[in-house]
């Protein structure tokens, strides 16, 4: 997987956040991701590091998350394991961020993941994902 570097990658993440300890989430991910290229990290080390990026982070965090492991995952399918956990998250705002994403998914977890994710009780949740659905199908308006 092609990176300009840890520490390149780490400079141009906090480069975006007014207040570098709102990053460091990403920063986390960013390592674990180098850790793995390394051969001195683990799969398992950069789900766990992504999960709590994803769930908890904020506005950039999780979005930064979302980048890194549609990245790493073309090398890593394993990675892809998140998603259906992310979907399924307690907390409607982890399967909101799940479908402001959902069109970036691979196009069996995007099937897979959209009906649930229309279907949501929540809202704004079932109205993003749907959103995203019709964006794939082309359906939706300029």
């Amino acid at each position: 997987m092609f990176t300009f570097g840890r520490d390149h990658e780490k400079r141009t993440a906090l480069s975006r956040f007014k207040d570098p300890d709102q990053a460091l989430q990403l920063l986390a991910v960013i390592d674990a991701v180098h850790d793995l290229i390394e051969g001195v990290g683990s799969q398992e080390a950069l789900q766990q590091a992504a999960y709590v990026a994803f769930a908890e982070g904020r506005g950039g965090v999780w979005e930064g998350t979302e980048y890194w492991l549609r990245k790493a995952a073309r090398e890593y399918p394993g990675l892809l394991a998140l998603w259906p956990r992310f979907a399924a998250d307690a907390r409607w705002q982890v399967r909101f961020r799940c479908a402001c994403v959902l069109d970036s998914l691979p196009e069996d977890l995007f099937r897979t993941l959209s009906p649930a994710l229309a279907a949501d009780a929540n809202r704004k949740v079932a109205n993003m994902a749907q959103a995203r659905i019709d964006q794939v199908r082309g359906e939706s308006q300029p």
